[in-house]
């Protein structure tokens, strides 16, 4: 039984035989893979080095595939966990959804949803491919930031700047300050439109100091240099009054009727000039009747 259990053996061995060259203990051929055992060439004509595909950035390419894949991975996982966060692209600008923070509107920070800067804004963030997560992350970081810098102006209140000045005129009741706020900026808008129909100032210089009666110190600002023209007014021996720079004449608005810019059968007329003129007679006639 013992000679056919080593016969037995002995057969199964020979089925195994090592390769040409090996010493029939189990051992490698020469030049068959020995070395260090890390897969790489061991300088003595074995297997080649591992290299990663072409397409396996530099940066994630790693001595083991298995490191190099682990390196990929990561950076897939990295991808898809951004792309989430993002949100998808809308497929046109318009289609981005805006909501400003309360905190900011508590701020009297202002964005309304046809704001023309906020137009600018969505066709940007289509063309750089931002999600609508992005999007709608971005414009709150930023006006927070600018307000914190102190590069957004506080919205203006203007009744509150009416008031002020309704106030300093002597306004009692609601109706009474109200009112005289009204007056006082009716006044300061009507003397920048006397300097400009009498040619002290063009039509941007104009705009451009009206642009001061946006809130109480403007108005008291163009009341000032209204004060300043009265007493050059008064200084001058002869004049009559009313020809002073900024107050509106007679003349002034038979200059402007006689404008071919007000005539409506004039290839000049100016259907948007007139309507301002209009607004400077009318104004002028009401002063008239209140003496």
């Amino acid at each position: 039984m013992g000679e056919q259990v080593v016969m037995s053996g002995q057969q199964g061995v020979a089925g195994m035989q090592p390769p040409s060259g090996g010493n029939g203990a189990g051992e490698p051929p020469a030049g068959a893979g020995g070395g260090n055992g890390t897969g790489g060439a061991s300088g003595d004509g074995g297997a080649p080095a591992w290299q990663p595909p072409e397409f396996v950035p530099e940066h994630m390419r790693a001595a083991t595939p298995e490191e190099t894949l682990q390196n990929v991975w990561k950076a897939y996982e990295g991808y898809q966990k951004a792309h989430k966060s993002a949100g998808p692209v809308p497929e046109t600008p318009d289609a981005y959804e805006f909501d400003l923070p309360d905190e900011l509107k508590q701020a009297g920070v202002e964005l309304k949803d046809d704001d023309p800067a906020l137009k600018i804004w969505r066709e940007a963030a289509h063309a750089a491919g931002l999600g609508q997560e992005q999007f709608r992350r971005a414009i709150p970081a930023f006006l927070q930031k600018a307000q914190e810098a102190g590069l957004l102006m506080p919205p203006i209140d203007v009744q509150a700047e009416l008031n002020a000045l309704g106030k300093e005129a002597g306004g009692v009741t609601p109706e009474e300050i109200a009112q005289a706020g009204k007056e006082r900026l009716a006044k300061a808008v009507d003397f920048v439109d006397g300097l400009a129909a009498r040619g002290v100032l063009d039509e941007a210089e104009a705009e451009a100091m009206k642009e001061l009666a946006v809130d109480a110190a403007g108005v008291k600002a163009i009341e000032k240099i209204m004060g300043l023209v009265q007493s050059a007014e008064s200084a001058v021996p002869g004049a009559a009054p009313g020809s002073a720079p900024g107050v509106m004449t007679q003349d002034d608005v038979d200059r402007l009727m006689r404008d071919p810019r007000y005539d409506t059968r004039s290839p000049k007329h100016d259907p948007k000039w007139r309507a301002e003129a209009d607004r400077k007679i009318n104004a002028f006639y009401a002063r008239q009747q209140q003496g």
